[in-house]
């Protein structure tokens, strides 16, 4: 029971009697007899931004149900009824037209005919497929092609059938598979109500072409943190091992424990490069083989590099002073030793 109006509309639908169980439709769903898991709402909620629908909102749903994985089954036994005559007599029960935005009801039935291709939609090619993978739009475990082949309407081009056949009969059940984290995940949407879950394989969103290239662009993206990460590494290492060693005076093959030894013993740092150095003023240590001998001239270096200019004034004086006694005690001592040896000459 289809018919076009604004929207797609359900109406009339007739029960069906003497089931022996609930009967798998071909989406065709009503809002007044409505069952479900919880999940199932939390999935497919109301659509907010469609104020003042009547028809359309019914099938609207039904098709994100159905893209979502859900099956629409008819009850075999209803012991729920609406009695449509009392209610609809009632003065107040059409109040509600008579305040319609008519702008607001032109978008909204904009809105749910851009979701599954009824004529009529938004004309932005890329606001339409935002809005199909919008939180309100539909789902990725079933494609609104399959659910056309299904229900046997041909939404595109606003008719009730695709091939002149009443798809109300047995109908096919339509394969999917279900989303890898379960079917009580429910998929997650930012402020904007734009997906923030990556589509996976499984999902009709999924396109394996843009999925290699992203893909591939994280690669090299990561390569190059990882590059960077490693030179950063490799400077900090080459500028700690010039603190630690800055004057390679050894040859290649000293052993290392040796090389420890003698490091203690080098004088520090004093030419701005170590190959000025080695060619300059150290080529006698260069030759020495021996360790002991290497300590004999490191020895005698220190005491040139630190000498008595290095020391303080009165020090400097003190040992001036001991000098001049010294020399004075050997003069003295001279003296007294010829006049001794003149007497006993005498």
């Amino acid at each position: 029971m289809i018919m076009f109006t604004e929207n797609v509309r359900i109406h009339a639908t007739k029960s069906c009697a003497h089931l022996v169980k609930p009967k798998l439709t071909n989406a065709i769903y009503g809002a007044g007899l409505s069952y479900s898991k919880c999940h199932a709402e939390l999935k497919v909620p109301v659509d907010p931004h469609s104020p003042y629908v009547f028809d359309g909102e019914e099938f609207n749903r039904a098709a994100r149900y159905w893209t979502y994985g859900y099956d629409i089954y008819t009850p075999h036994r209803v012991y729920v009824l609406h009695n449509y005559p009392e209610s609809q007599s009632n003065p107040t029960t059409g109040s509600w037209r008579r305040k319609i935005d008519r702008t607001a009801l032109e978008n909204s039935n904009r809105r749910l005919r851009s979701v599954i291709d009824v004529p009529g939609g938004f004309s932005d090619r890329d606001e339409v497929i935002k809005l199909k993978k919008s939180k309100y739009g539909l789902g990725d475990r079933r494609s609104l092609d399959e659910l056309i082949q299904f229900s046997g309407i041909d939404l595109r081009n606003r008719k009730v059938t695709i091939d002149g056949k009443n798809r109300c009969g047995n109908l096919r059940w339509v394969d999917f598979e279900e989303h890898p984290q379960g079917v009580n995940y429910i998929p997650k949407f930012d402020g904007d109500e734009n997906p923030l879950d990556e589509p996976d394989e499984s999902s009709v969103w999924y396109n394996k072409a843009l999925s290699e290239i992203i893909e591939e662009k994280q690669l090299e993206i990561t390569s190059e943190k990882q590059s960077e990460i490693t030179e950063e590494k490799q400077s900090r290492f080459h500028s700690e091992r010039t603190v630690a060693h800055p004057r390679p005076y050894l040859k290649a093959g000293v052993k290392s424990r040796k090389h420890n030894r003698i490091s203690e013993l080098l004088p520090p740092r004093q030419s701005a490069t170590a190959k000025l150095e080695k060619d300059t003023l150290h080529p006698v240590i260069l030759k020495t083989k021996s360790l002991r001998a290497l300590k004999n001239i490191l020895v005698a270096e220190n005491l040139t590099q630190h000498g008595i200019n290095k020391l303080p004034v009165l020090i400097r004086l003190s040992v001036l002073l001991l000098l001049l006694g010294l020399a004075i005690s050997i003069i003295l001592t001279k003296g007294t030793g010829n006049r001794r040896k003149k007497k006993r000459m005498a």
